[in-house]
């Protein structure tokens, strides 16, 4: 790995990328993007991959993601260590079944490009200070060219209540916890040890549990802006889909 000191890499949360992206939004990702030099490599966190404790990937089965994975890089192995320093007990594993439109989605943000990717799991616990926490003990990855991408939803609520019926209140209680999240995300007025407490109370925010039944859709969030030392970031776009509203953030 390039050692030499070089303009730090930013973090960026992004909606899964399931969701399809208005030409905008894209046009947004791209335009932040290009500003900075091109990643050595990608650390990618997704909710679909859930362990007891944090996982890294340092290989992968290229017949199922056709980009190149980390093989037998040290880098894993050097965050692996470093976390492991600081009391968080992590693993190396050698393959998982990686989620494909991720990797899709890095191809087309970087055509032509071979980047090494790795993939840290979130934790299936649940504890969005654990995350913070984690988040955080990454930072330093930022100076070594390594880009840091979250996937995930700033809001996931299916569209029907609990009995089954459409549920019409979807969008004004989705607008609430989008209006909430926005504010601690990006105002700089929010100081650090303000958001990382709000944050890690993220259940009581409005509506909060309605949105996320489940916090693995929200912790990719929470590890990035710990990955960013909880700085406020800036928004890249806030769109409504399905009634929903997903914003993606960029530090």
């Amino acid at each position: 790995m390039n050692q030499v000191n070089c303009e730090r890499q930013p973090v960026i949360f992004l909606p899964h990328m399931g969701v399809p992206l208005a030409p905008y939004a894209w046009q947004a990702i791209t335009k932040s993007i290009a500003k900075y030099e091109m990643p050595d490599f990608i650390l990618t966190v997704h909710p679909d991959w859930l362990s007891d404790m944090p996982t890294l990937v340092s290989s992968h089965d290229p017949k199922v993601i056709p980009i190149n994975f980390v093989g037998e890089d040290p880098l894993p192995q050097l965050i692996a260590r470093r976390l492991k320093a600081r009391n968080i007990q992590c693993q190396i594993q050698p393959h998982h079944g990686t989620h494909g439109p991720t990797a899709e989605f890095i191809d087309l943000l970087y055509p032509n490009a071979d980047i090494p990717i790795i993939q840290l799991s979130i934790k299936a616990n649940g504890n969005a200070a654990e995350h913070l926490m984690l988040g955080e003990a990454l930072t330093w990855l930022r100076e070594e060219k390594v880009l840091i991408i979250g996937f995930g939803f700033p809001i996931f609520k299916e569209g029907v209540d609990d009995s089954g019926r459409p549920d019409t209140h979807k969008t004004r209680k989705s607008f609430l916890f989008d209006q909430w999240l926005n504010q601690i995300i990006t105002q700089d007025i929010v100081t650090i040890p303000m958001r990382k407490t709000l944050l890690a109370r993220w259940e009581n925010a409005p509506h909060a549990q309605y949105c996320h039944p489940s916090a693995a859709t929200l912790l990719p969030l929470h590890l990035c802006c710990g990955a960013a030392n909880f700085g406020a970031a800036q928004l890249l776009y806030d769109i409504e889909w399905d009634s929903m509203q997903l914003s993606a953030f960029l530090w």
